[in-house]
């Protein structure tokens, strides 16, 4: 749990910073989505302010992500950042505050939509499968048998059109 003690907070703002379990993510694999697991705890540095009975926390909170390339299938292993965290709370009491759940949701929000080893990974061959990034497969040269002969496209029609 991440808690913060409003009464400690003075007119500076205060440092929280540490490790959280990242059990707190929860996460639960979806049938037919590729399987992640965070492999690290939640480390955060966060600053808190209060004004008034308001209280804002801002900072960063990253973790690290066992996954697989959603191209090449390959597993990878990469940080997920939450680097712009802030959070208000109104009208606070002086007590503590539990941020956790807010935490968790910025980050599963920073969550990338692909996963991918590298930004160039060239994926598997769509017929045989093998893995582009190793080089060309033994298909690369064939015609694909799933193509149309030309001209008997629907669309062959507008080649005509200028």
């Amino acid at each position: 749990m991440v808690k913060i003690n409003t009464c400690h907070i003075g007119d500076e703002p205060m440092v929280v910073e540490g490790t959280e379990s990242s059990e707190i993510l929860d996460f639960v694999n979806v049938p037919g989505a590729p399987e992640m697991a965070p492999v690290s705890d939640i480390a955060y540095h966060l600053l808190a302010s209060k004004t008034g009975q308001d209280l804002l926390v801002s900072g960063t909170a990253s973790f690290q992500l066992a996954s697989v390339c959603s191209r090449c299938l390959k597993p990878v292993t990469l940080t997920v950042t939450a680097d712009k965290l802030c959070l208000f709370y109104e009208k606070v009491p002086e007590q503590e505050v539990d941020i956790t759940g807010d935490l968790r949701e910025e980050l599963l929000l920073c969550l990338p939509d692909y996963i991918r080893c590298t930004e160039n990974c060239k994926g598997l061959c769509p017929k045989c499968g093998a893995d582009l990034n190793e080089g060309p497969c033994a298909c690369a040269g064939e015609g694909d048998e799933t193509e149309t002969p030309s001209g008997s496209s629907p669309w062959s029609v507008l080649d005509g059109l200028k």
